[in-house]
């Protein structure tokens, strides 16, 4: 990675965004190819330092339309990094993506993830969540599953709540149904849909959802979803 980049990223936070070098970051370094094995293979090497995940995301047209698949290697870190750490790290792993014919994309920057980050979102605040991440640079109208959580009373309720989803289908849009009945996680159901990228989108899925819920006497708890972006409010990339 040019070290001006990195360079220029640092004088960024610390002069725009008050970043102060105790402060704690959310790093990100991303590596690309399309063949997924190859990915694993070098993900595996990492494991042991850091947190890796592999992340896919269908690529859209602007109709919504979807057009491929694009997979990322993410390594994570969170921790008080300083310049020169992160120059040293992302050499790392330009190397390491170097020596496997994969891509090395780069480095990203934001906050860590407050620790309600994964709670039950209400439409209002999911769709908030939406325009962070916008700002954050993922594109608005790109295809991103909704996961919506339904708390049910008892587990007859729960399995009849199930098959309604089924029947309805919503639209077609309908990917996936749990239904849950645990001591430890609750009971209830969880409906996966396809969706995008989209405030209006969200608001009517979640609609639809929250009127099957409330018809058969269940509760919507709220929506999740999870794209290669944290919510953040500020967020610098730096490519390698």
């Amino acid at each position: 990675m040019p070290t001006r980049d990195v360079d220029a990223l640092f004088e960024h936070m610390t002069s725009k965004l008050d970043h102060h070098m105790e402060d704690e970051k959310a790093w990100i370094f991303s590596m690309l190819h399309e063949d997924t094995a190859r990915l694993e293979q070098v993900g595996e090497t990492l494991v042991d330092e850091f947190d890796v995940d592999l992340v896919t995301c269908e690529l859209c047209d602007e109709e919504g339309n979807t057009t491929g698949e694009r997979v990322d290697l993410l390594v994570s870190i969170v921790a008080a990094l300083r310049p020169e750490e992160v120059k040293a790290l992302s050499d790392r792993f330009e190397s390491l993506a170097s020596e496997h014919g994969i891509e090395y994309e780069g480095v990203a920057c934001s906050d860590p993830l407050p620790e309600d980050f994964f709670d039950w979102l209400e439409l209002e605040d999911a769709q908030q969540r939406l325009k962070h991440l916008a700002e954050n640079g993922w594109p608005e109208g790109e295809a991103v599953p909704y996961l919506f959580a339904i708390a049910c009373e008892d587990g007859a309720q729960a399995k009849t709540l199930g098959a309604a989803f089924e029947a309805d289908g919503l639209d077609g849009r309908l990917d996936d149904i749990e239904v849950v009945d645990d001591p430890d996680q609750g009971t209830g159901v969880a409906v996966q849909m396809d969706g995008v990228h989209d405030e209006a989108a969200l608001a009517s899925a979640y609609a639809a959802v929250e009127a099957i819920a409330k018809e058969h006497g269940a509760t919507l708890l709220g929506v999740q979803f999870f794209g290669d972006d944290e919510d953040e409010d500020e967020d610098e990339n730096a490519e390698g």
